[in-house]
């Protein structure tokens, strides 16, 4: 029996650490406020049965609440601490609530009710101790034993998936930064485009010395071939870098369908189609 006992104590604080392990792992540490984090806790409506039924001495009910809480919130400190108190007040057994206790600090390390489990772990121990002693025969807890082994596998289970899930993020994140890179370029080139167009477009106003002046009463001398216009009686504009014949009949007619009538004027200029280079000197038909 006395070797049972030995035993029993041993395996509880290992299962203990290696709670406390994986809790650490999936970054279960400080919170924020105990006391913000602790009324959340017992805000969930699990947890407010199972304390209802505490407050009214329904202790095997409570009992059974709280250790579904931990199970299903293994988290959840407030739970770890009440199970505690009824394990130890209730079901006299401290084994249990010992570990209990001490997943609570784990989880709350500055607690206000750090003090108050401390004494509860202490007496709890000391009940251990006098139970070893006097030759009492401890509990099983060989259920208790299997639950926390469930416990430890389920939470490396839940770690295992949340650096699964992080992975997973990452390369999401890593794939849309190289798409976005890659619309900057596009986008970049566009708007080169774009400002390329803008400038092509642009014509300045004419100034005097774009445009020959006419004298209207001075009438050509000698016949003139079709497309062949005389320049010494005819406005006249010479073309500049960006230049195309739709831009000039835009600026002279605001028409741009008109630059047909510029090409036609000036067959003997443009050798090359409706092609104008820098420097030529076009005819402008009224």
């Amino acid at each position: 029996m006395t070797r049972a006992r030995a035993t029993s104590s041993r395996t509880l604080p290992a299962i203990g650490c290696a709670i406390a392990l994986v809790l650490l792992a999936s970054g279960c540490g400080r919170r924020g406020a105990v006391q913000t984090i602790e009324s959340a806790e017992a805000a969930d409506a699990a947890m407010k049965t199972a304390m209802a039924a505490q407050a009214a001495g329904e202790f095997d009910k409570a009992y059974d609440l709280f250790k579904a809480v931990t199970i299903s919130q293994s988290t959840n400190a407030l739970a770890h601490l009440q199970l505690g108190i009824v394990l130890q007040d209730s079901r006299k057994d401290p084994f249990t609530a010992l570990s209990h206790f001490q997943t609570y600090l784990f989880l709350r390390p500055d607690a206000e009710k750090r003090d108050m489990v401390e004494e509860r772990i202490r007496q709890a121990k000391l009940q251990i101790s006098l139970e070893y002693r006097g030759g009492v025969e401890t509990v099983n807890i060989a259920d208790e034993r299997k639950q926390w082994e469930e416990q430890v596998s389920r939470l490396k289970g839940e770690l295992a998936a949340a650096q699964k899930r992080l992975a997973s993020n990452e390369e999401a994140l890593s794939a849309a930064r190289v798409e976005k890179e890659k619309l900057t370029r596009e986008l970049a080139r566009l708007n080169k485009q774009v400002d390329t167009m803008l400038n092509n477009a642009k014509v300045s106003p004419p100034t005097p010395k774009d445009l020959a002046i006419i004298n209207l009463e001075t009438e050509p001398s000698g016949p003139t071939n079709a497309g062949f216009a005389d320049r010494s009686v005819q406005r006249t504009y010479e073309v500049k870098r960006g230049d195309s014949l739709w831009s000039i009949a835009q600026r002279f007619y605001g028409d741009a369908s008109r630059n047909k009538d510029i090409r036609d004027a000036n067959r003997d200029v443009l050798r090359n189609g409706d092609q104008v280079e820098q420097g030529m000197v076009l005819v402008i038909p009224y």
